[in-house]
């Protein structure tokens, strides 16, 4: 049986033409090739943003240490902008993967 099937698969040729079809699947792959773009570009930025956001904590606690009041109220500065672009850098990378998804479910 198993041999059969194989000599049917062998002999079987078929051609098929959906050019309709095959550029829309382009355009989704471009799309999600360009979503894959951003979503490694904003890991790389958050990745980025974890490691000043140590050093920054550390220069505050530092600066609270050493009385030096106006260099903790910058490096507390600083950290709250930082936090503000991970949570937008974060919200980006939702609607990024709803929009991926929302291709991948294209493609299927």
């Amino acid at each position: 049986k198993q041999w059969y099937q194989r000599r049917v698969r062998e002999n079987l040729l078929s051609t098929a033409h959906f050019p309709d079809f095959i550029d829309k699947l382009k355009e989704v792959l471009v799309k999600v090739d360009e979503f894959h773009n951003v979503r490694q570009k904003l890991t790389a930025e958050m990745a980025d943003h974890s490691n000043l956001i140590r050093s920054l904590v550390v220069r505050a606690e530092d600066a609270r240490l050493m009385n030096d009041m106006n260099s903790m109220k910058q490096s507390y500065l600083k950290l709250y902008d930082l936090n503000r672009d991970l949570v937008n850098g974060y919200n980006i990378r939702c609607n990024n993967h709803t929009e991926l998804l929302a291709c991948l479910k294209i493609v299927n």
